[in-house]
Parts: C-alpha cells; structure tokens; sequence
C-alpha cells in the first residue's frame, strides 16, 4: 500500500477561491516580465525610479514610469528656432536695406541670412551679436544672394525701434528653443513651414519685462536651456 502510495499522483482539492487567486498572481507576474521586458528595450521612453534602463541590460527597479512626451503637436511645434551668432555683416549689394550675414546656427557652415534692417540698426548693432534665427522658412534669393532663414527682432508699436531678439548669455549657437506645453517637432524647410508660421507670426510677443513670448494657447515663453529670451523692447512684437 505504501509503494502504491507513493506511486500515485497526490490530488489536493482546493477551494474555487484559492485556485481563483492563484491564477490571478500567475497572470500578474506573466504581464509583469512581459512589461519590464519592453521597457529594457526602449531606454529612450521610460525610466525607473531608481535608475534608467540602458540598452541590452535588463535591471530591477523599484518601480517604471513612462516619461511621455511634453506637450502637444501645434502649428509652433512645426517651427525650427534656434540659437544664432552673428559672424559676419555686410551691406546687400543691390537692396540698400538689407544686410546680408552669416550666422552660426550649429551647423558646419554658417547660413547666410538676409534682413531688413539696415534702417534701424548697424552693422556694430549686429556683428558678433547672439540673435534667434527661424531657420526652416523656405530660402529665398534676393538678387542673386541666397537667404536662409529669418533673424528674429522685436520693435515697439510704431515700428521705430527694432532691436534683436537674445539668448540669455552663454547658451551655445544651434541650442534649439522650446515652448512649454508645445511639442518640439520641426518641419523641413519648405512651405510646410512657411504656412505654420503664417499662423502663428502674430502671435509672437514681447511682455512687461522683454521676454519674447508666444500668447497663443498654451502660452509660453521663448526657452533655452538657460532661460527666456529677450529683447530691450518690453511690450513689442516679435517679427
């Protein structure tokens, strides 16, 4: 009887509430494996709370948390603008009011930029000068000199004092400038970009102090990675 015993299968007959139980732990720790085993790969998008994800390591972590994107997909979200330096400045050849310069925007050569502006400032006004740049309009010619963005300044109401638009101090040429609340999702240059700035060009603003804004929804400052932008007109319009 013993060995018969032995040899047969046990059969334990549990109650329908603990084998209920016991499927729901299997399934939970089943999807558990299978949703940190995604995270491992996508180091990118989501990060634990003691530590990130590296790529081909897979860690235990206290606990994973998606890191979504910030913001939301807008007309300004389509808009490449970007930390510039002006290097050079010269006088358009045959358009009296325009300057032609070239700006470092972080790319291998600088770009060259046309503007309006000699009726309101000089060449010292601009030489060496940080400025912000719309660098995905679609390039023009202007007589024979191409023209790749758009330097980006700010004038008073009468549209008798236009002055650049600035950085704050130290941040690098190329730094991208972001919006809260507004996804950074740049278009090729092109008419894609022309028509989201269409929409959005009245809306760029100086406030109280000389901080570039945007007042559309949701309203945000012009940001780099060390503050707001600037211009010395406070209540202008950024153009």
């Amino acid at each position: 009887r013993r060995a018969a015993l032995e040899a047969s299968p046990v059969v334990m007959v549990l109650p329908r509430s603990v084998l209920f139980a016991a499927m729901l732990l299997c399934a939970g720790r089943r999807a558990a494996g299978f949703t940190v085993g995604r995270l491992a790969a996508q180091p990118k998008l989501f990060r634990g709370t003691t530590r990130l994800f590296e790529s081909g390591q897979s860690s235990a972590v206290d606990s994973v948390e998606e890191v979504a994107p910030v913001g939301e997909m807008t007309e300004l979200s389509r808009l490449e603008i970007r930390v510039g330096k002006i290097l050079e400045v010269a006088v358009h050849p045959t358009k009296e009011k325009i300057f032609v310069e070239k700006i470092d925007v972080g790319e291998d050569e600088p770009r060259t930029i046309c503007s309006g502006l000699r009726d309101y400032l000089k060449e010292d006004d601009l030489l060496n000068k940080d400025c912000i740049v719309l660098c995905n309009l679609k390039p023009r010619d202007l007589d024979g000199v191409p023209s790749n963005g758009m330097v980006l300044c700010a004038s008073d109401a009468e549209h008798t004092d236009v002055q650049l638009v600035v950085p704050p101090a130290g941040v690098a040429a190329g730094e991208l400038v972001t919006f809260d609340g507004h996804l950074a999702a740049p278009v090729d240059a092109g008419n894609r970009a022309v028509k989201a700035f269409k929409k959005v060009a009245g809306l760029f603003k100086t406030d109280d102090s000389g901080a570039a804004v945007f007042t559309g929804e949701p309203a945000s400052s012009f940001q780099t990675s060390s503050g707001p932008c600037t211009s010395p007109i406070s209540n202008g319009v950024v153009s």
